[in-house]
């Protein structure tokens, strides 16, 4: 009897200790769009749930060991880095808590919560746009990471416009206000970028058997796509703008270009964190070693006004510090989970493949696994879209 009792005792400890988590992560969800701190305290939070329920097995799926392999990686890199150790610190950190992934996927096994955390999140970032069309300006977050959050949340709207028949006009109006902020107000050239490609892979994900849907949808793109062509759109200017900066670049010496291109210093970052990974290509320069080898041995060193921490690049950031089998195990990592969020023909599923291809394309020109927000961001929906994976409630009645 005193087995069964403490049994049960631990059982119902479990059950609460995953409530409190998914408040947090519910917390976590709507802080991502408006808030750092919150982000900060409520990650941390969740890091302690999951190390309370840590367990091996946890990790024993092919996610789970491309993440092993990419983070042990990464703190053997961190033993011989060429950067401060205080550096190598902050940044192992930053690509240690990626393992949360697996951790916290087993909290995500209710298909309400999961709705919760999703609704969560979108409702915050409708907030910050209309704060942001309000008062002209972005408040909360750069534009950048702004425009990635408004992009995924149009995507998560109209999955759940399909799934959710009774609340699709609902989930529509407010999907055709945040492409309204998106392509014609905000000027973040990534998420604007990200939404078309989003775009045509829900037409794919949701009709691919239906071509008389598929063919209204994606005329429907073109013509949002037209739009911004023949009216006065951010989108179109922010393009245009980058066009020019690239002209701008092959023709200017690289001590010439300005600090305000966008384009200009990541090509610049390009060239230059190329040539630091030609002189290590195997190990790289150690973790958190890019800011000191760039000041030291990169081409610009001999010129440059400012210190450079990071190549705005997650695949050259993972190179140029880990060597080609950070390189490697970055890849693996984004094929693991796509391989797995392919397989899973549920909504979860669709935007897990979605979420693996936005940072996958996105980490071309940016290093969101480094930045807090976009991490967080990138944590806790693969692993409530991971949960959902083993979850005998993934294909339940709605809320």
């Amino acid at each position: 009897m005193r087995l069964v009792a403490a049994a049960e005792r631990g059982i119902a400890q479990q059950i609460t200790l995953e409530r409190i988590a998914l408040v947090f992560a519910l917390g976590l969800a709507i802080g991502l769009p408006l808030s750092t701190s919150v982000v900060s305290v409520m990650g941390a939070l969740l890091a302690v749930c999951g190390l309370l329920v840590f367990r091996y097995s946890l990790f024993s799926n092919i996610i789970g060991y491309s993440l092993l392999f990419f983070v042990m990686w990464y703190g053997f890199r961190a033993i011989d880095s060429y950067g401060e150790i205080q550096e190598a610190r902050q940044y192992m950190h930053k690509i240690a808590r990626l393992l949360l992934i697996p951790l916290l996927a087993s909290f995500f096994t209710d298909y309400n919560w999961r709705r919760y955390i999703m609704l969560g999140f979108t409702f915050a970032v409708v907030f910050s746009v209309l704060v942001a069309m309000q008062r002209g300006v972005v408040l909360f977050k750069d534009n950048i990471i702004t425009s990635l959050f408004v992009s995924f949340s149009i995507f998560i709207l109209a999955h759940l416009a399909v799934e959710q028949k009774r609340w699709r006009w609902i989930a529509a109006s407010i999907a055709a206000l945040l492409i309204y902020y998106l392509l014609f107000i905000g000027t973040g050239r990534s998420g604007q970028l990200l939404f078309i490609m989003l775009s045509f892979l829900f037409c794919w994900q949701r009709f691919a058997n239906n071509r008389k849907i598929q063919l209204l949808m994606l005329v429907a793109i073109g013509a949002i796509i037209l739009a911004c062509m023949l009216l006065p759109s951010s989108f179109m200017q922010r393009q245009q703008l980058a066009l020019q900066e690239m002209r701008n670049y092959s023709v200017l010496h690289e001590d010439k270009v300005p600090h305000t291109s966008s384009m200009g210093v990541r090509l610049l970052l390009l060239h230059n964190t190329w040539e630091l990974i030609k002189q290590r290509p195997l190990l790289g320069w150690g973790t958190g070693g890019y800011r000191n080898a760039y000041s030291r041995h990169a081409p610009e060193a001999a010129f440059a006004s400012e210190q450079r921490s990071n190549p705005h690049n997650q695949y050259l950031s993972a190179w140029v510090e880990a060597g080609i089998f950070g390189l490697f195990g970055l890849i693996v990592f984004f094929s693991a989970a796509l391989y797995v969020f392919i397989r899973q023909r549920s909504t979860e599923g669709y935007l897990g493949v979605g979420l693996v291809l936005t940072y996958a394309i996105g980490c071309l020109a940016n290093s969101w696994l480094h930045d807090c927000a976009p991490s967080y961001f990138f944590i806790l929906f693969t692993s409530l879209c991971l949960g959902a994976a083993s979850s005998k409630y993934a294909s339940e009645s709605s809320i």
